[in-house]
């Protein structure tokens, strides 16, 4: 048995037009011919095609051609020993054009344990170092898809990591959550950036509620961000992403740096659960530029979040002036208080879509102090909210859109505030869609005994009377048991809501 040819190097002189046709002579230890898994091409105007023989080659461009076309064949056990292995694989060569990444390639997977040591950090494709993952992501960028899995079970207290301490003057450290700290990406060399082309960001699969999984991106100073070029996708069930950066324009997330045709829409896919974008520090700067002249995006799921319902944090993402974001929110998605910034001429757009009856989304945009431009919501399919809040208030408390808010006042009157007016306009429909109605119910039959008052912010008003601080907007549940009152606004500004039952 012969070792067999497993990579080539054909060369070829084209004229513009030509073809050729040259026989790749890959084998397996067997000695039976098979068709390439990559192909190599130097540039696109070169067109390739394959079989188990030869490989043909045509210079499609207008200029003479002289190079080389790299091949290459897998040698796996699974196919050594066929229908034994019962995985189904393809003919197909995966084609690799000049810089450009494969489509289809297998997905490749690294694992990210910052603190790591001993039987859990066993090298391979454990890497505890992220300076050095990257290098190996950068030498795997011509095979496709792949995917960085995070693991911060390890990571180490930032004030005793030595990859972080030249960074300490730039940043707030993010709490540990479940005693654990996030895994740390660092700032690259000056000038450059770290390069997640065809990366998948992946946490270790825990269920909700089952432990924290965080990454903090970790500002350099000046001079030194830290750049994540081509972010596009992250699959997890409990990842968050923190910046706690203080360097104004040192954005980790610029999405020109990700949108490579001009106009083309860039924006992060959430595919997993409880995704969080937060800072944790009221001085840390934005973690996003939204600055692409095209669509701006990020498609939020499964009970994402953007902030951490901490009263007027530092603002998540910033819209650049005269461009827009675009927020889809399917399923428990929330917008915390000022989680956008943006001067007039900015626009963010929040569409909810077919979260259903099973949902809870909450839109919390009405605290956006940063935010300077125009807020828009939309409410699609089947977008209907007739959710309890999550809390039985029993004592004075707000109201949240779209919401039945519980209210036990045994013990105490009870005064419930309703969220501005202004900014949520209605939906037409005939069943109360998110942010048109608020019902205040008296759940435990007590307001004979003591007063449930619904009262309006300052400058709105409830059914024509103007809150101006004093209790004047004041509308109170009749004195009887378990009855409820149901508030609609119609979304001008200043707010005015009404009563509708």
């Amino acid at each position: 048995m012969s070792h067999g040819q497993l990579k080539n190097t054909l060369q070829f002189n084209l004229e513009p037009g030509a073809s050729v046709v040259i026989p790749h002579r890959l084998e397996s230890p067997w000695d039976t011919p098979q068709t390439p898994d990559i192909i190599f091409v130097p540039t696109t105007d070169i067109d390739v095609s394959a079989d188990d023989t030869n490989v043909t080659i045509t210079n499609n461009g207008t200029n003479a051609y002289a190079g080389a076309v790299l091949v290459e064949y897998w040698h796996t056990i699974e196919r050594s020993f066929g229908a034994q292995a019962n995985v189904n694989l393809s003919v197909k060569p995966y084609i690799v054009v000049g810089a450009e990444s494969v489509v289809n390639a297998p997905l490749l997977t690294f694992v990210f344990r910052p603190g790591a040591v001993g039987v859990e950090a066993p090298g391979g494709n454990v890497f505890t170092d992220w300076a050095t993952l990257m290098v190996a992501v950068d030498q795997t960028k011509y095979l496709g898809q792949r995917a960085i899995l995070f693991d911060n079970r390890f990571a180490p207290d930032p004030l005793v990591d030595p990859v972080l301490a030249p960074y300490l003057a730039f940043n707030a450290i993010a709490p540990a959550l479940d005693g654990l700290w996030p895994c740390a990406i660092p700032p690259p060399p000056p000038g450059s950036s770290w390069d997640l082309r065809d990366i998948q960001w992946v946490d270790r699969g825990l269920p909700p509620g089952g432990g924290s999984l965080m990454v903090q991106f970790w500002d350099g100073g000046p001079g030194r961000p830290c750049l994540v070029d081509n972010i596009k996708r992250i699959d997890n069930l409990i990842l968050g992403l923190i910046y706690n950066g203080f360097t104004p324009g040192n954005y980790p997330i610029i999405s020109s740096r990700s949108a490579t045709v001009p106009g083309y829409s860039f924006g992060i896919q959430s595919a997993g659960g409880r995704f969080r974008m937060y800072n944790t520090n009221p001085l840390a700067q934005p973690m996003w530029l939204a600055d692409a002249t095209g669509e701006n995006f990020c498609n939020f799921r499964n009970d994402a979040q953007i902030g951490n319902g901490v009263a007027l944090p530092a603002p998540i993402i910033e819209v650049a002036d005269d461009r827009s974001f675009l927020a889809f929110g399917l399923d428990n998605f929330q917008i915390m208080d000022n989680a956008f910034k943006g001067n007039i001429g900015t626009t963010v757009t929040v569409r909810v879509q077919s979260a259903g009856q099973g949902g809870n989304t909450r839109l919390q945009t009405y605290s956006n102090p940063s935010f300077a431009g125009a807020f828009n919501l939309g409410f699609n399919m089947n977008a209907q909210r007739w959710r309890p809040s999550p809390t039985i208030l029993t004592a004075n408390g707000a109201a949240f859109n779209g919401e039945v808010t519980r209210v036990n006042s045994t013990n105490n009157p009870v005064i419930v505030t309703l969220p501005p007016g202004g900014p949520i306009a209605p939906t037409t429909g005939t069943s109360p869609y998110g942010g048109s109605a608020i019902t205040v119910l008296d759940y435990n039959g007590t307001a004979d005994v003591n007063l449930i008052t619904v009262r309006a912010q300052v400058c709105d008003s409830i059914n024509g009377n103007v809150e101006a601080g004093g209790g004047e907007s004041d509308v109170t549940i009749p004195a009887t048991a378990y009855s409820s009152l149901r508030f609609w606004t119609d979304g001008t500004t200043p707010g005015k809501w009404f009563v509708i039952t």
